[in-house]
Formats: structure tokens, sequence, C-alpha cells
């Protein structure tokens, strides 16, 4: 599992997710390496404004993924936060059905998902992929200026169906 940490700073907000550092490589299940790439960034919001960023978005959060040549694995974000958390406030922040996207990269296919179910996908020679998420920054009108973060949580594994990672 590899936590991305959304944050914002409000004055203008701004937000966005980390990612844990390139250095915090995490293995996620038998030998699916998750490696965090670029932070969810909403950047500077405007209170009372939504704020989206898409999957597709050069801010949206980024994750690069590494299994076994053709297995099948599963992806899921196992920690969506409802808000982002700051000095003593909170922003709303919401993902919805299409805002996450796996891209195999070496099949040339991408698959759009809900972040809140995930996806179970496989991947080709050298089981390398790419996650992408966008999200939404709903400040309040009476947002307090300042930074705000949450971590976003995502997991990937050899799916149960094909029986672990492949020999």
């Amino acid at each position: 599992m590899i936590a991305l940490g959304i944050s914002c700073f409000c004055t203008d907000a701004r937000a966005q997710i980390d990612l844990d550092p390139p250095s915090a490589q995490k293995k996620a299940g038998p030998a699916v390496r998750v490696t965090p790439q670029r932070d969810l960034q909403f950047g500077d919001v405007i209170p009372g404004v939504e704020t989206t960023v898409d999957h597709s978005d050069p801010n949206s959060g980024m994750w690069g993924l590494k299994a076994a040549n053709e297995s099948i694995i599963d992806i899921r974000f196992t920690a969506l936060p409802p808000a982002l958390n700051g000095t003593g406030d909170s922003m709303p922040v919401r993902f919805e059905s299409t805002q996450a996207i796996v891209i195999i990269q070496q099949l040339g296919t991408s698959y759009v998902f809900d972040p809140a179910v995930g996806i179970t996908v496989q991947v080709g020679k050298p089981g390398r992929a790419l996650v992408f998420l966008g999200g939404i920054a709903s400040p309040r009108g009476d947002q307090s200026a300042g930074s705000y973060v949450s971590p976003v949580t995502l997991d990937a594994e050899y799916a149960s169906s094909a029986g672990g990672p492949p020999m």
C-alpha cells in the first residue's frame, strides 16, 4: 500500500494529495510494487468554488505498478478521505466514479474506473502499469486560509482468481 496525501492552501486555498517519497517504495501483496510518481494537487482554490482535477490532468496523482509479466492484479484505493485536514479546519473532497484510470503501458490499453470500487486488470510484458487519480475539492465560502492535507492509500496485489504470482 502506498499513501498519497492531499493538500490545499486557502486564501485562495491550496489543495494537494501528497505521495510518499519515491524512496518509500512498498510492496503491496506478493511482488506487486507500487511506486508513487506525483501528488494529486488541486492548487490554489477559491473559497466557495469547487476545484476539479481530472485523472488525465497533469496535476492528477500518479503511481507506477510493477508486477510479474502477464499477471492479473487487483487495484484498490483503500482509504479515500472525505475531507482535507488543515489548521483546525477541514475541506470536503470527493472522488467520483470516473476519476481514476489505469494504463497498461505495453498493451496500449487504459481502463477508467471508480476509485471507490477498484479494478482488476491483466498487465502485459514487462508487467508495468500506471494509475492516475483525480478528485474534487469543495471549499466552503468561509474556508480558512492555509494548507490542507489528507492521505489516500493505493493497494495493488495479485488477484485471488489468478492463484498468486505466475511462476
